[in-house]
């Protein structure tokens, strides 16, 4: 099963699909961007059951009726949504978190999967930055900035305790910002979509810059495929991402490039807490994960998703 019918989770039941990992997985959420998951998957090959997460009942049932053994959980309350509604980003992504947690301790699933961040990271705060001086690895300080770092990392905490005390597997996946191809709502990381559609339809636009670890969705889904796939691990935190800083600007200049010119796309410049690349080394140790997508192989795709839906 995977929950959050949204940009990431779509992305993993596509991995999931091309993987061969389950021959018709079980799709749980809300919905409500149907064309969105559409333009992504083909909703004949799932099992498509709406549900709100923090319906227990709902979910147990989806999951005791598909004969469901492991979860990508992905459902949450994203940055922005957190910051303009705090309370039901906590109740939404903690109080969800939990559901999931506790029907897989109920009914003795093998292992979930969390989507976490690296939101958790107190280089990010800021408020209170500890400055990094290299790559970020899993022992980092933690002491979010944000109402969603916040639980991301209780989420955290909540399934090592599951899987200390229970004996339920649950892998946190620490993502950076992710982003690529969607027509429904994505936040902040849209901005590289916008470019994109803006470049093809030769359109003026005006963004901020934002540097940060840019990871593509596609090798995002695939690191939930390969957590799922390792046997031999049932617990831990794991950094999965680019290994690299990145600005707006960057995928801008690429965009152009390979968009064949640009009507006007300017970058505002904004002041945000300096960061590092994560270091990915335990999860492509004991996952087998490596990023396969840079920025041009990615902006590649976006653009051509672009004309294919702009032109």
């Amino acid at each position: 099963m995977v929950t959050g019918t949204g940009f990431l989770g779509s992305y993993v039941v596509s991995d999931l699909l091309k993987e061969g990992y389950d021959e018709k997985p079980i799709f749980f959420g809300t919905a409500r961007q149907s064309d969105a998951i559409s333009d992504v998957i083909d909703l004949r090959k799932v099992n498509l059951v709406k549900g709100d997460i923090l319906d227990a009942e709902k979910l147990k049932e989806a999951i005791r009726t598909n004969d469901v053994k492991t979860i990508v959980h992905t459902a949450g309350v994203l940055i922005s949504g957190a910051r303009d509604n705090p309370a039901l980003a906590v109740k939404t992504n903690v109080i969800g978190t939990l559901n999931v947690l506790e029907i897989a301790r109920q009914l003795g699933l093998e292992k979930v999967v969390y989507s976490s961040s690296g939101q958790p990271y107190r280089m990010l705060n800021p408020y209170d930055t500890l400055p990094a001086n290299g790559p970020v690895n899993e022992d980092a300080p933690t002491l979010p900035g944000n109402v969603y770092g916040t639980t991301k990392l209780a989420c955290e905490n909540l399934g090592l305790n599951y899987a200390n005390i229970y004996g339920v597997g649950f892998i946190a996946l620490r993502m950076p910002t992710v982003y690529g191809a969607w027509i429904g709502d994505m936040g902040r990381a849209g901005v590289i979509r916008d470019i994109a559609v803006a470049a093809v339809e030769r359109k003026p636009i005006e963004v901020s810059e934002y540097e940060s670890e840019w990871s593509y969705v596609r090798d995002m889904a695939h690191s939930c495929t390969l957590a799922l796939k390792a046997k031999g691990v049932r617990k831990g935190v794991f950094n999965v991402g680019s290994g690299r800083i990145d600005s707006v600007t960057s995928f801008k200049e690429e965009i152009e490039k390979q968009a064949g010119g640009t009507s006007g796309i300017t970058i505002k410049p904004v002041n945000n807490p300096k960061r590092f690349p994560t270091d990915f080394s335990k999860a492509k140790r004991e996952l087998g994960y490596q990023p396969n997508y840079g920025v041009k192989e990615a902006v590649s795709e976006i653009v051509a998703w672009a004309k294919r839906h702009y032109t």
